[in-house]
This record gives structure tokens, sequence and C-alpha cells, in this order.
């Protein structure tokens, strides 16, 4: 189903496809073809660099992503060795997951190609259009968790972390 700007009138799918193609495709020009996939294990990997010590289902609720998608992005950055999971010391089934230095390498990297392609991607926009473009995509994520669980999400909005270069670089030192 085609998603339609009702005040212009105009199918606003296939210019949002185009964006999120092309800035995936600047993203991974950025990383230098790096082991990593594109997709949601790097949005496991900054959330957990920047949070040390969440646990799977603390970082899933952050994320608004399913337990599924979670348990498979949480095993894939284990495998390639960007995180560690360890059982917590007072409750034994539950396990935190940790950044390993790889991880604390590599996820300013992935922010700062995030960065560069965001800027690419918003060229020509004044500060005034990036904030209003900003809103209108956090309200339609909002919506997007909304139709996907045919609720609110559970707790809080989560605003997203300080996901700057400086922020990720002052947690892991």
């Amino acid at each position: 189903v085609a998603v339609v700007c009702a005040a212009a009138g105009q199918q606003v799918q296939p210019a949002l496809c185009q964006c999120i193609v092309t800035g995936l495709r600047l993203h991974q020009a950025q990383l230098g073809g790096h082991a990593l996939v594109i997709g949601p294990a790097e949005r496991f990997l900054v959330e957990i660099a920047l949070s040390p010590g969440l646990t799977q289902d603390e970082v899933s609720e952050r994320l608004f992503m399913d337990k599924t998608t979670t348990a498979r992005a949480v095993k894939d950055l284990e495998e390639k060795g960007y995180i560690t999971r360890e059982r917590d010391a007072e409750d034994k089934r539950c396990r935190r997951l940790w950044p390993t230095e790889k991880g604390k390498v590599f996820a300013p990297q992935v922010l700062a190609a995030r960065k560069k392609a965001q800027e690419a991607l918003s060229r020509g926009f004044s500060e005034t259009e990036r904030r209003q473009l900003a809103e209108w995509l956090k309200r339609l994520s909002e919506n997007a968790v909304l139709l996907r669980t045919g609720g609110p999400p559970q707790g809080k909005s989560h605003p997203g972390p300080d996901t700057t270069e400086a922020a990720v670089s002052a947690k892991n030192t």
C-alpha cells in the first residue's frame, strides 16, 4: 500500500524507498565493505556500545524490534566478535550485552558513516527542514511500530541514543 502525502496528494513511497536504498549504499561505501552486514545488527551494536550491559529485552524495547530480530542480530554480533553476552550476577536467567574492543572501535565508524550518508541525502536542506523531516520520520516510525505490534510500544517512547561520534567515543573511554 502506497503511503500518500495527504497535503500534496503525491505518493511518497517511491521517493522514500529511493532515499533508503541510496542511504544504505552510501553508508555501506563509507564502511568500506566491513564484515558487519548493513542493517539491524548495526543498530544493535550502536545501542550496546552506548549503553553497555543492557539485556536483549531492553535493547529490543529501545529499538522497537521484535525478539526474533533481536536474537538474530545479537547472535550475529557475537559470532563476529563485536559483542559478548554475560550472565547477570544477580539474575542467572538474564544475559547482559557488552561491546568487545572490536565493537567499541567499529561503533563510531558506523555512526560516522551514518552521519555522512544523512548529510549527503539532506544536502540543500535548511536546518528547519532537517528538523521537520526528522520529526516526520519519527512519527512514521512510531506509526510503523503501532501497525506491527497492534498497539503503542511498551514503556516510554525511546528518543534514541545520542548517536554522535563523541557520545560513542566517550562511552568507550
